[in-house]
């Protein structure tokens, strides 16, 4: 999984890194080194949460069906 893709994507919607540490139960400086390259891996259920908060927050939006 590239987590450092996924965390760039969230922070893309507006949300910050502290924020997205608060989410998935981490520190912000873990944030950080998953973005410079420092962590490649993320503990099991920090990457579960990591993906849940980016499908909600990175969902294609829903289109209106055209009558």
């Amino acid at each position: 999984m590239d987590w450092k893709k996924l965390i760039q994507e969230i922070i893309a919607t507006g949300m910050t890194q502290v924020a997205i540490a608060e989410e998935i139960g981490v520190k912000q400086p873990s944030i950080v080194d998953v973005l410079q390259g420092r962590t490649q891996e993320l503990k099991w259920s920090n990457g579960q949460r990591l993906i849940k908060l980016h499908s909600i927050k990175c969902a294609a939006p829903k289109r209106k069906a055209v009558a």
